[in-house]
């Protein structure tokens, strides 16, 4: 596992993921804005 991390570093692929978890939770947000303002909400997950 520490392999993996330390690829992940030297690579630079941990600012992929890392861009890719803030750019999904900036999404969902500004979503739920929009569905706020048409007066709908998400459906809650199961």
């Amino acid at each position: 596992m520490q392999e993996i991390l330390k690829s992940f570093m030297e690579q630079g692929s941990w600012l992929y993921v890392l861009n890719v978890t803030i750019t999904g939770h900036l999404y969902d947000k500004e979503a739920n804005n929009q569905l706020e303002a048409l007066g709908q909400r998400r459906k809650k997950k199961a």
